[in-house]
């Protein structure tokens, strides 16, 4: 996979990272993280039933990486709703 980085509004530089994880009946998924050059490192509340591409992490990450406003996770065509910060 290629090596997909963003800015956010506050000039900090993220990368996306997936993580392949297992439930508890043995079904994997992918967690999704954006990561900085020092390490600081955030999970991404995004569904795992969903694929997501690039624009979705560099609209996500442009938008200041905002909170759901749902209780739920954050889906590939809410992303591509968000504005700029």
């Amino acid at each position: 996979m290629e090596k997909i980085t963003a800015i956010d509004p506050e000039g900090v530089e993220w990368t996306y990272l997936t993580e392949e994880e297992r439930d508890g009946d043995g079904f994997s998924y992918d967690d999704h993280y954006a990561v900085t050059a020092t390490g600081e490192r955030r999970i991404l509340h995004w569904s795992r039933f969903d694929h997501y591409r690039r624009e979705h992490f560099v609209r996500f990450i442009e938008a200041g990486m905002p909170r759901s406003t749902t209780i739920g996770n954050w889906h590939p065509e809410d992303i591509m709703a968000l504005e700029a910060a």
